[in-house]
């Protein structure tokens, strides 16, 4: 699917909730409409640099000054559009403020953040347009959790007894940046923190004998979550029962999952 054609989706989308435009702020939304480019400099928080505005008949992009070059010869080569550019210090709002003036605009943030403006949350309903992937965001998918899956198991194979988590931390942060995959989220756990804790970050402890290391991998818009462990020696009958026991459950999904099908 092209941009094009996911403009037109956005576009049905305005005629059926009788808006006069959309705004798409969010991250997510921005890779997803330009076929997996990026709006970002932080990658901590879900807004971008450059909004898209679309409307009936035209599409805006607004960023400012200081990032229009970037994103118009490396994000938005493909999209015809308008461009709106305030200085740094002025920010968004303004330029938004002004274009969605006496209309009614779905968005995917919380109406409120843009003074002065009619607006209707959309994050749902734009949320669902990026359920079903194309080929296209298929073929990225399949290579991004291949190389989350390697990055890890790379890792997992250099992990030695006496490292800090923090150490195992770095191993798996170079692999995955080599790679211009983002870290979203990446944990390690040793030993008895393994059952500890839910979600375990790093810290200076000590690997005795187990490890696990979780990565949310994201590029193109599209993230990929795994989770590794590694033992040092024979597996205690707990562990086996559980590895026993992950077995059969995905014995289980693999048998109980069909392609195409929405779940």
């Amino acid at each position: 699917m092209t941009t094009e054609e996911k403009i037109e989706k956005i576009r049905n989308l305005m005629v059926e909730k009788d808006l006069d435009g959309v705004l798409l702020r969010k991250r997510r939304s921005f890779s997803w409409l330009t076929n997996g480019k990026s709006n970002y400099i932080m990658t901590n928080i879900e807004l971008g640099v450059a909004d898209l505005l679309i409307f009936r008949d035209r599409v805006y992009c607004i960023t400012t000054k200081m990032e229009f070059a970037r994103i118009q010869e490396e994000e938005l080569t493909d999209l015809e559009c308008e461009w709106i550019t305030p200085e740094w210090y002025e920010g968004h709002n303004g330029a938004l403020s002004s274009l969605c003036q006496g209309k009614t605009i779905g968005m995917d943030v919380c109406p409120q953040t843009i003074p002065n403006t009619v607006g209707i949350d959309l994050s749902q309903e734009l949320a669902e347009l990026t359920y079903v992937l194309n080929m296209n965001e298929i073929n990225r998918y399949r290579w991004l959790s291949r190389k989350v899956a390697q990055a890890l198991e790379s890792t997992c194979r250099r992990i030695e007894p006496g490292m800090t988590e923090f150490e195992i931390q770095a191993l798996l942060a170079v692999n995955v940046a080599s790679l211009g995959i983002q870290t979203q989220v990446l944990l390690v756990a040793t030993d008895r923190r393994i059952y500890q804790y839910r979600h375990p970050i790093p810290t200076e402890k000590k690997l005795d004998r187990y490890a696990m290391v979780v990565l949310c991998g994201e590029k193109w818009g599209l993230v990929a979550n795994a989770t590794r462990f590694v033992h040092f020696g024979a597996l205690p009958e707990e562990l086996q029962e559980k590895k026993a026991q992950i077995g059969r459950d995905r014995l289980g999904f693999q048998f109980g999952y069909s392609p195409w099908r929405t779940y």
